[in-house]
């Protein structure tokens, strides 16, 4: 019987720690679970520019900026001499282009848009180590954040101790 009433004792001592800890440090946690989800879509560029026949090479996702706008695409395919973007049908490059679209894809929701000479001066192919180490960023800075406040609470806490004045 007493060591039920001891471990109701503990556990309640150790919910209110804990409740106290969180309460504590809930602003940083959503700050970091906040940066979290901002860096999940983080795609980074690269600073230079690239040829068509690289960008088609890569198929990977692709910034061109042309005098006036930015567009982003999925990937770049060449049919015939001519250069398409591919991108999805409600996104916000489809909808600045929709006069050069040349052919939708109802089933997968993307849309092929023929791109001129003039809109191809400047293609910036995705930095793929980059955009990973961003996304992954967040992950370690929060682990490391939770092991540190662990650490600190596992030391903080002490179950016989007398409190302090």
């Amino acid at each position: 019987m007493l060591i039920y009433l001891f471990r109701g004792k503990f556990n309640r001592i150790l919910n209110q720690y804990i409740m106290k800890l969180i309460k504590q440090n809930l602003k940083v946690v959503a700050l970091f679970l906040a940066t979290l989800i901002l860096f999940q879509g983080c795609t980074v560029y690269k600073s230079t520019p690239v040829s068509v026949q690289e960008a088609v090479k890569t198929s990977k996702k692709v910034k061109i900026k042309d005098e006036n706008k930015t567009y982003k695409f999925n990937y770049l395919e060449e049919i015939d001499g001519e250069t398409y973007g591919t991108i999805f049908q409600y996104s916000k490059t489809a909808k600045l282009l929709s006069n050069q679209i040349a052919k939708k894809n109802e089933h997968k929701k993307l849309v092929k848009i023929k791109l001129t000479q003039e809109q191809l001066s400047e293609i910036y192919p995705k930095d793929q180590k980059l955009s990973n180490v961003l996304t992954a960023l967040p992950f370690v800075a929060l682990s490391v954040v939770l092991t540190i406040a662990l650490i600190n609470a596992i030391n903080d806490f002490c179950l016989f101790c007398t409190p302090e004045p």
